[in-house]
C-alpha cells in the first residue's frame, strides 16, 4: 500500500488576511476585525446606529472649544497586541496622536487615547461587552463607553491605574438622560437623540 499524498496548507497571517478583507470591494462597508486571533466580519450598520455615532461625534466636536482633541469614527484600526485589531465606532484622542503611523491598524501603546466608544448592534453586542472590553482594558484605554441600543442605556467604564480590567460602570444613563463624561471631555452627553 502506498502513502497517500497529504495537502499542505501554509498558515495564514491573520493581519494579511485582515488587510485583504478591508480592501475587498465585495465587502465594502463591512467591518473586519481581529479579535484574539479570530477574524470577524460585521455587516454595514443600520441607520439608527449611524445616527447615534453622528450625534455623539457632533457633541464631541461642539464641546471641544480649544480644538485639541480628535474624534475618529468608523474605519480607524487599533492594533492591540499580536492578535487583536479593532475598529471602534469612535476613538477620542489627542489631535497629534498616531502622526507617525501609516499602518491600517496602528499600535495603541504610548498613544494618548482617552476613550473608545462602541454602539451595539444585535450582531456585535456580546463582543462589545466581552471581547472588546477585555481588549481595550489590555490596551490601557482609560474610558470605554458602550451605547447599548438593545437595552437603551449608556454605560461608561473606567480603568483604574492599578487595574487590569474595567470594573462596574463608572457612570450610566438611560437613553434620554444626560451622561457626565470625564476630562478632557468634561461635558454632559445628551442621549435624547438616541431614543
Amino acid at each position: 500500500m502506498s502513502a497517500q499524498p497529504v495537502e499542505y496548507f501554509a498558515p495564514v497571517d491573520p493581519w494579511a488576511m485582515l488587510a485583504h478583507l478591508d480592501r475587498d470591494p465585495a465587502l465594502e462597508c463591512w467591518r473586519a476585525e481581529l479579535v484574539e486571533g479570530q477574524i470577524s466580519l460585521t455587516p454595514p450598520p443600520v441607520p439608527e446606529h449611524e445616527r447615534i455615532v453622528t450625534a455623539v461625534t457632533k457633541q464631541l466636536a461642539r464641546n471641544d472649544p480649544d480644538d485639541v482633541l480628535t474624534y475618529w469614527s468608523g474605519g480607524t484600526g487599533l492594533r492591540i497586541g499580536p492578535g487583536t485589531g479593532l475598529k471602534p465606532d469612535i476613538v477620542v484622542t489627542d489631535e497629534d496622536a498616531f502622526c507617525d503611523s501609516r499602518a491600517e491598524y496602528s499600535p495603541v501603546e504610548g498613544e494618548p487615547i482617552h476613550m473608545v466608544i462602541e454602539v451595539t448592534s444585535p450582531s456585535t453586542r456580546e463582543r462589545d461587552h466581552r471581547d472588546k472590553m477585555r481588549a481595550y482594558a489590555d490596551a490601557r484605554i482609560p474610558y470605554y463607553l458602550i451605547i447599548d441600543r438593545q437595552e437603551r442605556i449608556c454605560r461608561l467604564y473606567r480603568l483604574a491605574p492599578d487595574a487590569d480590567s474595567y470594573g462596574p460602570p463608572h457612570g450610566k444613563a438611560d437613553f434620554g438622560e444626560a451622561l457626565p463624561l470625564p476630562e478632557p471631555l468634561g461635558f454632559l452627553l445628551d442621549t435624547s437623540r438616541f431614543a
